[in-house]
């Protein structure tokens, strides 16, 4: 019988050791908002994000301001306890500035790297460009924006919906998806190491492209007559610069996955710390707080540590040509991925394409599914939900010609391993006699209103274990996903 043997233990005493001797971050109730003004509006402006790990989606509008709601305090906000103590230490905060209409998003703090729960939600001017860096990962989404985006990230998956600027994404484990509201006129630069990408533009987009993967397919809707391409290699393998680039990219994706799992552990290891913390301090009677003595001066933190370069990516299987003829350059490299160029029906209008146009995710009964809880409750957890039904929208998307409609209903969902109630650690057990299953039903209509596919289908992976050592399998609802995505290709031929 296989079973994951957790690699977490190791990583405790080397890892936690830094992040559980700062302040737990604590975020309240109802989090923080702030808003900044462009000092001058109707010019060029920039917003830079450079935070270790927080998932992110931004917003594009029609305004001069910049709005920022986060799970975590503003720097500088009071923070008021029921239990009447105040904070010595500074807690995890956000700083959001602005100067000559550069905006600043970063965060501060005794421990930042020790606060993994932070979400932003921003909403920017419309033609805003877009620098976001992020040092261990999260889940980035960026819709509606017509400036240029730079994006980097380890860990994550990357969303761009609504876009007409320029994009450069470059991601070391994750998948990234693009969607083009209007033909690009500037460069498309997409390099993941190990992941997916999907990309999607108008049908009268003019390109030169460039398509690179080692292993993965590359594929297309767009006809070979508007769509004209030649293979440059046939190269297989890990070939990109050598054995020390081999190396070096393996060792980089190792130190990733590392850092993922360690940071799940300390999320879970200072949730308990500070539920423990509110119990012994509701226990107990409380002694007036005295006044505080000055503080010592602070010792400042060292600098983070630089960014590994991605190492290039060479050699592998490349396919170039031109799109209408040519012109903006489009250039989509991944190690481990599956490659697609697809073209969007006509305009895309960010109100289609969020959720994905035709497709529709309902939950039949959740309070009665399986398992589908949170981690040491019996509670059906809302943003599980809520992520699988993203996940099953984005994946059978592809499948819908013009005017199709594809309604699925998700009648059950039994999680990828077991949920052990009362446990300290709290983190599901992963063994293969707890293999993902999801059973649902789904129609598929035409433009003309007839019913082309219907049925039921009972999903599991039986051998769910065999893809652990694949990147991302560390987080969570990755085997979930996993399942229904293949489904999504197979049932419906996507990328396939």
């Amino acid at each position: 019988m296989k079973t994951t043997v957790s690699a977490l233990r190791f990583l405790v005493p080397f890892f936690l050791s830094a992040v559980l001797t700062g302040p737990a971050a604590h975020a309240g109730d109802d989090g923080s908002t702030a808003t900044v003004k462009l000092s001058n509006p109707g010019k060029p402006a920039t917003l830079r994000v450079d935070v270790p790990w927080a998932d992110i989606k931004i917003t594009g509008v029609e305004s001069d301001t910049v709005t920022v709601e986060s799970t975590i305090d503003q720097k500088g906000a009071k923070e008021t306890r029921s239990d009447g103590l105040r904070r010595l230490d500074d807690e995890v905060t956000f700083e959001l500035t602005e100067h000559d209409n550069v905006v600043n998003l970063s965060l501060a703090g005794d421990s930042a790297w020790g606060n993994h729960d932070a979400e932003f939600k921003l909403s920017v001017p419309r033609t805003m460009a877009l620098d976001i860096k992020t040092e261990a990962g999260g889940d980035l989404t960026v819709k509606n924006t017509d400036g240029d985006i730079e994006i980097s990230n380890m860990n994550g998956a990357v969303m761009l919906e609504g876009i007409a600027g320029s994009i450069v994404v470059n991601t070391m484990n994750g998948e990234v998806h693009a969607i083009y509201a209007k033909p690009p006129q500037k460069l498309v630069s997409i390099t993941s190491m190990n992941g997916e990408v999907d990309l999607r533009v108008p049908a009268d987009t003019k390109a030169n492209v460039r398509l690179r993967t080692h292993n993965g397919s590359i594929l297309t809707d767009f006809d070979e007559t508007v769509l004209k391409t030649k293979a440059e290699g046939k190269g297989s393998g890990y070939n990109y610069g050598g054995d020390a680039a081999r190396m070096s990219a393996d060792a980089a994706r190792a130190a990733a996955d590392a850092t993922r799992m360690a940071i799940q552990v300390a999320r879970e290891v200072k949730r308990e710390v500070e539920r423990a913390v509110r119990e012994e301090t509701d226990s107990d009677d409380i002694a007036p707080t005295p006044e505080a003595a000055p503080r010592a001066p602070r010792v400042p933190h060292p600098a983070h540590a630089p960014r590994a370069p991605m190492p290039p990516i060479t050699g592998g299987k490349v396919v170039s040509g031109t799109l209408n003829g040519g012109g903006v350059d489009i250039k989509i490299s991944t190690m481990n991925g599956e490659i697609t160029l697809r073209q969007t029906s006509g305009t895309v209008h960010s109100s289609a394409v969020n959720p994905p146009d035709g497709v529709t995710v309902t939950f039949q009964d959740p309070d009665k599914f399986t398992d589908v809880r949170e981690n040491g409750s019996n509670d059906n957890s809302a943003s599980d939900l809520d992520e699988l039904q993203a996940c099953l929208q984005q994946a059978a998307s592809p499948a819908l010609a013009a005017g199709q409609k594809l309604a699925i209903t998700i009648t059950d969902i039994d999680l990828a391993g077991e949920n052990r109630l009362n446990q300290p650690d709290q983190i599901r057990v992963m063994k293969d006699v707890y293999p993902p299953r999801v059973s649902l039903k789904f129609q598929l209509i035409g433009a003309d209103g007839k019913v082309l596919k219907e049925g039921e289908r009972k999903l599991q992976d039986l051998d769910y274990l065999a893809q652990s050592g694949r990147p991302g399998s560390q987080e969570p609802l990755f085997y979930d996903k996993q399942l229904l995505k293949d489904w999504a290709r197979k049932e419906f031929k996507t990328g396939s």
